[in-house]
């Protein structure tokens, strides 16, 4: 993904995770900084909006049914990265019609 380089989208989803987890210990829900780090740093995949390491028709179903209501149907901070195709950090109907052209 242009714009993007692999240790900022690292160091994107670590301070994602953690937002998370800080959000998960306020709520008294419980989170593990393993998972925060995570072992290894995780390849961006452009296009793998539901993170199974794939770009495929699926992707595009997520990503529009996110476009529709993002409170129903949320995607993960990899998700948000993978998916904005155009790398202006948003996720909009532009990156669909770029996911679906890809597909």
């Amino acid at each position: 993904m242009s714009g993007h380089s692999d240790y900022y989208i690292d160091q994107l989803l670590i301070n994602t995770k953690f937002q998370y987890c800080i959000n998960q210990v306020l709520n008294f829900n419980y989170c593990s900084a393993t998972w925060a780090l995570g072992s290894q740093p995780k390849k961006l995949v452009n296009g793998d909006v539901n993170d199974d390491g794939l770009t495929n028709i699926a992707d595009a179903v997520n990503l529009a049914k996110h476009s529709a209501d993002p409170t129903a149907y949320p995607i993960s901070a990899y998700g948000f990265f993978a998916a904005d195709i155009n790398s202006d950090h948003e996720v909009t109907n532009a990156d669909l019609v770029a996911l679906i052209k890809m597909i």
